[in-house]
């Protein structure tokens, strides 16, 4: 009898609901990986610390930086530019549902305001 080695069946992961903080942060990048010129309004008013999810986090931090260093990228060719199937697929997710959900500028609009009441309340929180 032939055995063969096969690569061990990996469950996918379980994905959770999302949260109000998830959803603004999707929102955002949704809305700016589909119109970056929107830059100039989120980045006066949102920061890399204003992502509590790691991923989420890290796709901002590339964004951040490529809009910074190099202008407005371009969606097919910013997803070439990720070397982690994680944030292609968030990039691919937040894209599709901030074209699919709503007007992008209310989005960005009830993102904002989400960031910050939530920075307001940590705050509240610290003193």
């Amino acid at each position: 009898m032939q055995t063969t080695d096969a690569p061990p069946i990996q469950k996918p992961p379980v994905r959770r609901s999302l949260t109000a903080q998830d959803r603004a942060e999707r929102s955002v990048l949704g809305v700016l990986l589909l119109e970056p010129a929107r830059w100039v309004i989120v980045q006066q008013e949102v920061t890399l610390d204003d992502f509590a999810d790691p991923v989420h986090r890290r796709l901002a931090e590339i964004y951040w930086n490529h809009q910074r260093d190099e202008g407005m990228p371009v969606f097919n060719q910013f997803l070439g530019l990720l070397d982690d199937p994680a944030l292609v697929e968030l990039a691919h997710d937040a894209a599709g549902e901030a074209e699919t959900l709503a007007d992008p500028s209310s989005l960005v609009d009830e993102a904002l305001k989400y960031f910050r009441e939530a920075r307001r309340f940590r705050e509240s929180q610290k003193t």
